[in-house]
């Protein structure tokens, strides 16, 4: 870690109040009182007599200490503490939506006042434009904050002059022989030479404070200043097209308008929606209340996954964004010559995409919504010759795809099952005798990939399990068998998927236990 200027007596006092004793150490213990005037390469010392002060702290809370002590963020107004910010909250009406200017005032009465320390290189200003592309890649990346700033008192446009080249936070948390190659390069560079040959000053090192007003700041930088400390601030939050989905927890809905506001405000122009989800997902069609916290109240969005584009209604259909790198690996599995079965599709993520892939895709859904954008789906992404699309029960849906009325042709090699409730217990029995004999005679049985939710402690014996009795087969028949932990989509419950070959004594009701 690069302490020097960064550490702050003032700062580390102002933490006191949550954390006040430090294994018995004091703040001025802990932080010599002339840190901010020792030059940044000169500090070095100085970091590693810190740092050996807190390694020979092991208690949880001075962990927790020396977290909060190298935050990127920092606190200069000592009276900055949660009093601060309830007292805030308090004079407000919170249960309406609010706007930029309410946000930014908020900010303000906490008594916040915040400034980022980032490492910069102190560079002659006329080879600027010649270190920034040698560095590029490594310069500081925030919205509406320049790269190049100015020194103060050497701010002329004259030979000889200065500029201060800003490098990337997370440079300030290593030493500094820990730096990129590139910027060590220019660091060690021979002296600069100007047009008329005189020798420029040398490159230096050092740590440059950005005073960061609302509009600079990232949106989880503000809420941390802002929201009661217990509140938990979003950050894994779900983007569909321009619409931000939340599912806040409970301890957060008292403050959902101004998280809102502030996401809205960080992730313009991008974004223009911010929603949260108001009850559980389900219902025929497997949709959700959902309710308008900031911005336009247009629920149908444009989104572009893996070079695809969908359309959708976001309050008529389902559509989980956060599948699509599980959407990318499930294609793996599919070759040219194959045909997809895709049982419940939705507007087409996995249709869509296997339809580029494959010889024939056969895709239905319950939800006419969802069939409608997947008919414009198909059409925009050029492959409405290869998709065949159906609106009907599920079940019915893969008995006509495998039975007596298919056409050889069109004989699936994969069946795709999306419906995590219901996938194993309600469409997966459908299989059972729905094969016509004289269609697959001599042909290998599909491979099915289907999608379901476990919480158990062993969540791949627990599918297993359940997919062996809803074919009422013993678990040794399943051929193929193998599960993937997608994600976790909530405490102790994974969202898996299941691939597995159908055992022909199912398909055809023979020899059936």
């Amino acid at each position: 870690m690069l302490v020097t200027r960064c550490v702050n007596l003032e700062y580390a006092r102002s933490y006191s109040s949550l954390y006040p004793s430090w294994n018995g150490l004091a703040a001025d213990q802990l932080v010599p009182k002339h840190a901010n005037a020792i030059p940044r390469r000169s500090g070095f010392l100085l970091s590693r007599q810190v740092d050996g002060i807190f390694q020979g702290l092991r208690s949880k809370k001075v962990a927790i200490a020396v977290q909060t002590w190298q935050t990127r963020l920092r606190c200069t107004h000592a009276a900055f503490n949660q009093n601060s910010v309830l007292d805030a909250l308090s004079g407000r009406d919170l249960q309406k939506q609010c706007s930029s200017e309410d946000a930014k005032e908020l900010l303000e009465s906490v008594g916040f006042v915040p400034f980022v320390e980032v490492p910069a290189l102190r560079i002659p200003r006329e080879f600027t434009g010649e270190i920034m592309s040698r560095l590029r890649g490594h310069l500081l990346q925030r919205p509406r904050v320049q790269t190049v700033a100015r020194v103060a008192g050497d701010d002329s446009d004259l030979e000889g002059a200065t500029r201060l080249l800003l490098l990337r936070e997370e440079y300030a948390r290593g030493a500094e022989e820990d730096l990129p190659d590139a910027v060590a390069q220019v660091l060690s560079a021979e002296r600069f030479k100007s047009k008329h040959g005189a020798a420029l000053p040398a490159i230096q090192l050092l740590t440059h404070r950005l005073s960061m007003d609302y509009s600079k700041l990232q949106a989880e930088e503000v809420l941390r200043a802002i929201l009661p400390e217990g509140i938990t601030v979003p950050t894994g939050y779900e983007e569909v097209g321009h619409i931000i989905h939340l599912n806040l927890r409970e301890a957060a809905l008292p403050y959902r308008f101004i998280i809102a506001r502030v996401l809205l405000d960080k992730h313009q122009p991008r974004i223009s929606t911010v929603v949260n989800k108001v009850g559980k997902t389900g219902g025929e069609f497997r949709v959700f209340e959902m309710e308008l916290l900031a911005g336009e109240s247009k629920l149908e969005a444009k989104v572009v996954e893996n070079s695809l584009t969908f359309h959708l209604d976001f309050s008529q259909v389902y559509f989980n964004s956060r599948l699509s790198n599980e959407r990318k690996e499930l294609m793996k599995q599919f070759k040219r010559s194959h045909v997809v079965c895709d049982a419940t599709c939705g507007v087409g993520p996995i249709a869509v995409a296997a339809a580029q892939r494959c010889r024939r895709v056969l895709a239905n859904d319950l939800n006419p919504k969802a069939v409608e954008y997947l008919e414009k789906n198909v059409l925009c992404n050029n492959v409405a010759d290869k998709v065949v699309v159906a609106n009907m029960d599920g079940r019915d849906f893969i008995q006509q795809c495998v039975g007596a009325g298919a056409k050889g042709s069109s004989l699936p090699h994969h069946i795709v099952l999306n419906l995590p409730e219901l996938s194993v217990e309600l469409l997966l029995p459908a299989v059972r005798g729905a094969f016509c004999p004289c269609l697959w005679h001599r042909r290998s049985m599909p491979l099915v990939h289907l999608y379901t939710f476990s919480r158990h402690e062993d969540p791949e014996r627990e599918v297993r399990e359940r997919v062996a009795a809803a074919l009422e087969v013993p678990e040794e028949w399943l051929e193929d068998f193998d599960t993937r932990r997608v994600r976790l989509s909530a405490p102790g419950k994974y969202y898996m998927r299941a691939s597995f070959r159908i055992p022909e004594a199912v398909a055809f009701q023979s020899n059936m236990k």
